[in-house]
């Protein structure tokens, strides 16, 4: 059964092997550069500029794969969190973090990390050229045809222009789009569509999981072109019942599927500036492709003459675009070509920004979160290279047989020559096969000639870096990655969210304040990070930060010079490299235990915030001895056992239950203002005196890196105290901030709080031993749903292509 299994692959992929080859051969040239364990990158048109451009695939997308390669290692397959950058933060719902690649399987092949990255890359190309091919040969039925776009879809100004950009989240998405619409060709033109379906929902999850907010674009084309077959199919009457079936595999299976990624994607936006009322009508538009004929071809844009290296327009070429102008004129008729020419028109002016565009943001789900409408070119980019073929055809049928006839009999011997070494007779055309098919080389060789030309001229406008060699050549993170402990570090010059240096600080395993990410946390960026520089080494030291690099001298308290290391001109971003080095001498330890702990209360976040910092931020505050903790949930303060772990109380609004509160203050505790006696305002005095006598009284017990702070994996820690400790376990992680984070001591669940609004700090009562471990509920329950659909949908085609074709054969 097997074996006539792939016997029946390789009789269907024998007529087609030769113009495969021919799509992997110009593609694998084309994209040639990728061959390298270098990286590379886009050279600054100023050359005044030392170093490189920012590319999101140095910054982001390569040191995130790391990372998660990296926790592979260490036996994590699917890590959660992410350690290095931001204090901490999710990983896995991160909406721009795809888990399992290519590059990553590369990578646990033992490869070369950078090697495998572009052959990641690599590899995508030639399965877009691939898909593109199969897809196009279903709806032509000309193989001449689809060689041609594939050939232009694979090797096109989008897939150029995000290879050069870094964005390798849009090419491997983009790479994926043809097999979804395979797939849907299959239900829609076959009676195998219940199998087709079942195709079409792992192809939907996994360009999903590539990019879901590509997805979130390509769900335009895919649903438009669904509703198009619908138009234009035969026999509607018993369409509805195929269609009817289809949605009720494809719609459940997918959001099945998709789960263990959408809701913690969903939960995660929910604390950033994605999950409010999303961003205005300009900042959204930022980043559109420039309105020239760059989007044609950057050979005929005026821009291109005066900048032969800025390849920022997305471009089709101009040898598809002279294609698509035949289909134009000469099969305007067609269905196919009226429907995708609409289609590219509209997403291309969306492109623009503009009105076009606002009706997306004002209508389209999740638009409202988005930016740069130059993404719409992504799926305008697919619509005009299937256009190709049309215009392919097109072109054949008005000048291809009379180009073929001349040039055979012109060149006899040369004809000849392809006729003895041609394998496959597509290649030849006539009664006789007495005629090679010159129009097709020709053809092609003007689409090579057209990928070549601004090759030449510019080399893409890329070179290569020996990121090992750069990593090593920088000697004040490479000194910072051999001090021993837990610690984190962080760049003067980087105060925001910004292209990161993880470039550097990921193979080092470095973890740092901030970080090239995607989604803005508002109260440890706007609001924690914003207050840090009015005391930086406190604070900074109170998110464990031990080094601090600075690109020039600078004098801030609590922070003492190490030295200056040697400069790093070759280094990106400049500020990774230093060169000054300080140490924070208000450095605290990753985990610590203390007994004095003060309670904020409040329904009011910004009012709560507010008496937070002032607190942190006050003189006789030292974080050793006390540690601030916000709550919001009225019951805290119904429990007087809860209430009786702290040293004083903070209202910011009248409690839910005085008789809670009354019984807390007759046991010694302190309240402010003391509402039980009338007080209405908070006593600045008396709340510098309670902080001078909490430093008076105190106990500080740091944990020992690696000895009783024992970090598994970025999911998982332990704590092993010497002996049994009472009062709050602080620790510089933002777990509060995230639900799913669980501490387990003796089989019970201790209690997460909110330590100086963004920290966490766990009650404990004679506890030495504590798991730690983050499952969040929005992956915990949902990964089972993701799991059960995955069985289902393989165990479907299984059946209904193995099993029950098997019987059927029997009978």
């Amino acid at each position: 059964m097997v074996w006539e299994f792939f016997t029946k692959i390789k009789n269907n992929i024998k007529p087609h092997l030769w113009f495969l080859l021919i799509i992997i051969a110009i593609t694998m040239i084309h994209f040639s550069v990728l061959f390298t364990e270098k990286m590379p990158y886009h050279t600054a048109n100023d050359t005044t500029i030392k170093g490189w451009q920012q590319s999101d695939n140095v910054f982001f997308y390569f040191p995130m794969l790391m990372r998660i390669h990296q926790e592979i290692q260490d036996g994590n397959y699917y890590p959660l969190w992410n350690k290095y950058t931001l204090a901490g933060s999710p990983l896995m719902a991160d909406p721009e973090v795809p888990i399992y690649t290519l590059p990553v399987l590369f990578m646990s092949m033992g490869i070369d990390p950078y090697l495998s990255d572009n052959l990641g890359i690599m590899s995508h190309f030639l399965l877009a050229g691939i898909f593109m091919y199969i897809l196009i040969y279903l709806i032509t039925k000309s193989k001449e045809a689809a060689l041609i776009s594939a050939l232009c879809y694979a090797n096109g100004g989008y897939f150029v222009w995000d290879m050069i950009a870094g964005a390798y989240a849009f090419i491997q998405c983009m790479s994926v789009l043809p097999l979804v619409l395979i797939c849907f060709y299959y239900i829609i033109f076959t009676e195998k569509y219940v199998v087709a379906s079942l195709f079409s929902v792992l192809a939907l999850v996994l360009a999903s999981t590539f990019s879901p907010t590509v997805f979130v674009y390509f769900s335009i084309f895919a649903v438009t072109l669904f509703i198009y077959f619908l138009i234009i199919s035969n026999k509607k009457s018993k369409m509805i019942k195929k269609y009817f079936i289809a949605l009720l595999i494809i719609i459940p299976l997918v959001f099945g599927l998709v789960a263990y990624k959408a809701f913690p994607a969903k939960e995660y936006m929910s604390l950033s500036e994605r999950g409010g009322a999303g961003i205005s009508f300009s900042e959204s538009q930022r980043g559109w492709a420039v309105e020239d004929l760059a989007l044609i071809d950057p050979l005929i844009s005026p821009k291109y003459i005066h900048d032969n290296q800025n390849f920022r327009d997305v471009y089709i070429g101009l040898v598809p675009f002279i294609l698509i102008c035949f289909a134009l004129l000469f099969k305007f008729k067609n269905k196919w070509v009226i429907y995708l020419s609409i289609l590219t028109l509209i997403l291309v002016l969306a492109s623009f920004g503009g009105n076009v565009f606002n009706m997306f943001y004002k209508f389209y789900p999740m638009m409202y979160n988005m930016r740069r409408p130059q993404r719409f070119l992504i799926i305008a980019n697919l619509a005009a290279n299937i256009l190709v073929a049309f215009g392919y055809i097109a072109f054949y049928s008005k000048f291809g047989e009379r180009i073929n006839k001349y040039l055979s009999e012109k060149f006899k011997k040369i004809t000849s020559f392809f006729k003895s070494i041609t394998l496959n007779k597509s290649l030849m055309v006539g009664q006789k096969i007495n005629y090679f098919n010159w129009t097709l080389l020709i053809v092609i060789l003007l689409i090579v000639l057209n990928l070549v030309v601004p090759g030449l001229i510019s080399h893409f406008g890329l070179n290569y870096v020996d990121m090992e060699k750069e990593v090593s050549q920088n000697k004040v993170m490479t000194y910072i990655s051999q001090q021993p402990g837990v610690f984190r570090m962080h760049s003067w010059e980087m105060v925001g969210q910004e292209y990161g240096m993880e470039d550097f600080t990921q193979p080092l395993k470095l973890q740092h304040l901030y970080g090239f990410v995607t989604v803005w946390e508002i109260d440890y960026m706007n609001i924690f990070m914003s207050a840090s520089f009015q005391n930086p080494a406190r604070l900074w030291g109170m998110l464990n930060t031990k080094y601090v690099t600075a690109m020039t001298p600078i004098n801030v308290s609590g922070l003492k010079f190490i030295q200056k290391f040697d400069d790093c001109p070759t280094c990106d971003p400049p500020k990774a490299a230093g060169p000054y080095l300080y140490e924070n001498e208000e450095f605290l330890p990753r985990a610590y235990v203390t007994k004095n702990a003060v309670l904020i209360y409040g329904k009011d976040k910004k009012v709560t915030q507010q008496l937070n910092y002032w607190m942190i931020l006050a003189k006789y505050f030292n974080p050793k001895n006390t540690v601030v903790i916000t709550t919001h949930d009225p019951n805290d303060m119904n429990d007087p056992s809860f209430l009786s772990k702290f040293k004083a109380v903070f209202l910011t609004e009248m409690p839910p239950n005085e008789p809670a509160l009354k019984i807390y203050e007759d046991n010694g505790g302190k309240v402010f203002p003391d509402v039980l006696k009338g007080e209405t305002t908070i006593d600045i005095l008396k709340v510098e005196n309670i902080l001078k006598s909490l430093n008076e009284n105190s106990e500080y017990y740091p944990l020992e890196d690696y000895k009783e702070y024992i970090p598994k994996n970025s999911d998982e820690m332990e704590i092993r105290m010497k002996e049994p400790k009472s009062g709050f376990l602080v620790l510089s992680e933002k777990f509060s901030y995230y639900p799913g984070w669980y501490f387990i001591s003796n089989g019970k669940e201790l209690k997460v709080l909110k330590a100086s609004d963004v920290l966490t700090a766990v009650p404990i009562d004679k506890d030495q031993n504590i798991d730690i471990y983050y499952m969040p509920d929005s992956f915990k329950n949902t990964r089972w749903i993701s799991i059960i659909s995955l069985l289902v949908t393989v165990g479907l085609i299984i059946y209904l292509g193995i099993v029950r074709k098997k019987s059927d054969i029997k009978r």
